[in-house]
Order: C-alpha cells, then sequence, then structure tokens
C-alpha cells in the first residue's frame, strides 16, 4: 500500500508539473458588425483554438474567449497570450479598457491584434494597444484597401518558419504607425498596387502620406520583443474568414499564438488541419449578404488556386 502511494504522489507530481508548464492562450472575439463571411471573428477563433490544441498538443491549452461588453475580462489574467481578432475604433473590445491591456502586458501576458482590432478606440487605448504590439491602425494615416497582396518572402523569424510564397486578396491594412524605438521584425511585407494609394482623402481611404510612397513596400505582419519580457504580434489581414484557408497565412496565424506564449516554433513551422469552406459556411449564422454570389465566386476562385499549389 505505501509502495503505490508512492507511485501516486510521484505521477501526481508530474502530472502537476506537466500543467503548471502548459501555456494557455486566449483567442478572444467580440461582436461583428460586418457582413456574411467578414469579420467572422468567433468563427475565427473557435479554429484557431482547435487548431493550437491540435498542433501545440500538450505544451499549451487554447481557448476561444468571448470579449463582448458582458465578459469576465478579470479572467484574462490566466492567460500567457490573448490574441484578439475583433471589431475596432468604437466596437473594440478593449473600449475604456487601457488601464487592463497596460496591467495585463505589465504582468506578463502577450498580445496579438488582428485586423480591425489594430485599430484603436479614438483618444482612449492606442498607447496601450501599440505597447503591446509595436504598432497600431491610425486613421487619416493607415488605409484599409482591398488589393491582390503577393508575399514573396518573409524575415528569418520563428513566426515565419515554414512560410511559403503565397497571395491573398483581401481587405489589407498598411502604413501602420509603429513605436518609436520598439523592436519590431517585420514579417511579411507586400507592395500595394499604386492605385490604391490614390483613393479620396478620408480616415481610412486614402491621405497624402500613403501617396507620398507610391511602390514601397508594406507591412502586413509584424512582431516585436517589449522590455518587460512580453511579445506582440499585429496582422492587417484576415477581413474574411475564408483567408483562413490559405494554408501560409493560416501558418503565420497558428506560429505567431504559440511564439507569443512563448512555445518553441518548429523549423517547418506549425501544421493544423482547417475545417473546410463548407463546414466554415454552417458555421456562419448571420443573414446572408446581398452580393452572396459574386461574393463567393471571388472566394472560391482564390481558394481552388490555393488548394492546386498544395
Amino acid at each position: 500500500m505505501k509502495i503505490l502511494r508512492t507511485v501516486l504522489f510521484f505521477a501526481c507530481s508530474i502530472l502537476c508539473a506537466s500543467c503548471a508548464s502548459q501555456k494557455k492562450i486566449a483567442f478572444g472575439y467580440g461582436k461583428s458588425i460586418h457582413y456574411w463571411g467578414d469579420h467572422e471573428n468567433k468563427i475565427m477563433c473557435e479554429i484557431l483554438s482547435d487548431a493550437a490544441n491540435a498542433a501545440f498538443g500538450e505544451k499549451a491549452s487554447a481557448s476561444a474567449v468571448n470579449l463582448d461588453e458582458n465578459a469576465d475580462f478579470e479572467s484574462l489574467k490566466k492567460y500567457d497570450a490573448i490574441y484578439v481578432i475583433a471589431e475596432g475604433e468604437d466596437h473594440h473590445p478593449f473600449k475604456g479598457k487601457s488601464g487592463l491591456i497596460k496591467s495585463l502586458n505589465e504582468n506578463g501576458t502577450s498580445f496579438a491584434f488582428v485586423h480591425y482590432s489594430t485599430t484603436p478606440t479614438k483618444n482612449d487605448n492606442e498607447d496601450a494597444i501599440k505597447d503591446a504590439i509595436g504598432g497600431v491602425y491610425e486613421t487619416y494615416f493607415s488605409v484599409n484597401p482591398t488589393f491582390e497582396a503577393k508575399f514573396e518572402k518573409f524575415a528569418k523569424h520563428p513566426v515565419s518558419n515554414g512560410v511559403k510564397p503565397f497571395v491573398l486578396t483581401d481587405e489589407i491594412y498598411f502604413n501602420i504607425r509603429f513605436k518609436d524605438g520598439a523592436d519590431i521584425a517585420h514579417i511579411a511585407k507586400a507592395t500595394p498596387p499604386d492605385k490604391v494609394r490614390k483613393f479620396m482623402f478620408g480616415p481610412h481611404t486614402g491621405n497624402k502620406f500613403v501617396r507620398e510612397n507610391l511602390g514601397r513596400e508594406e507591412t502586413i505582419a509584424w512582431a516585436c520583443e517589449n522590455p518587460n519580457g512580453t511579445r506582440g504580434f499585429g496582422l492587417t489581414a484576415g477581413h474574411a474568414v475564408w483567408a483562413l484557408k490559405n494554408p501560409d497565412f493560416f501558418k503565420i496565424m497558428l506560429n505567431s499564438s504559440a511564439w507569443l506564449a512563448k512555445i518553441e516554433v518548429p523549423e517547418n513551422g506549425f501544421e493544423a488541419k482547417t475545417p473546410s469552406a463548407e463546414e466554415i459556411e454552417k458555421k456562419i449564422t448571420k443573414e446572408k449578404r446581398p452580393d452572396i454570389i459574386p461574393y463567393k465566386e471571388r472566394w472560391q476562385k482564390q481558394m481552388s488556386q490555393w488548394q492546386s499549389l498544395d
């Protein structure tokens, strides 16, 4: 009996040590204010959390976490990394919560903000987000056109491990406002066509700054190492849920979530299956958009091209 108790004690000790070293990752989403298929924040977070659990094994426990106005934001303290895929500006899940971002970050939580969530609430959480991930989308400086982005090379970094050149046509932000002095790794860049730099002036459409830099490569994904030991990641593509069907774009997201949580990224990156386009479509609960036929045709064409490259 004594031997059995000793064996059980050591087994429990090993199990507890394993649990203690397991990283916790939250894929945080809020409500969506966009049409069917776009900004499917909850679905994207569920797909990524399932993929992370499958790819990372015992190294991490990932969850899709609702960050709407009724969420328990205090529970975020238990996560090593918070990967936000949500709306921005006045619909940002961290609107009025700059102090929470700073507190979590100062206590060791790393952050990612994706697509619209890189756009802070005006006069609110800009500094907190910029401190956490090294840059933000700034209205009247950054722009958000839809264009074909050709990603032909990547910075040498764990986030880009195993990522091959790819093409993605999506709503993609650029001319990000980076924090002065931040330790930024510009993971993925693309050159927007000059025509999208010449759109009419507005908070999101065009401005003198983008027009001054015709032909310039622009950072679409970046990573940073912060002085407090945390890490940050920003990604400006990912407007439509179908972008997750691009295996290399998806790998950037999966690798970056591991890197944020300080999980070693293998040389060829992390691999995980995503649901089929048909399975994703069944998950969408929004009312179907008025342009659904041409919309689906555009994305089905892209997805078929990606599949032919596998």
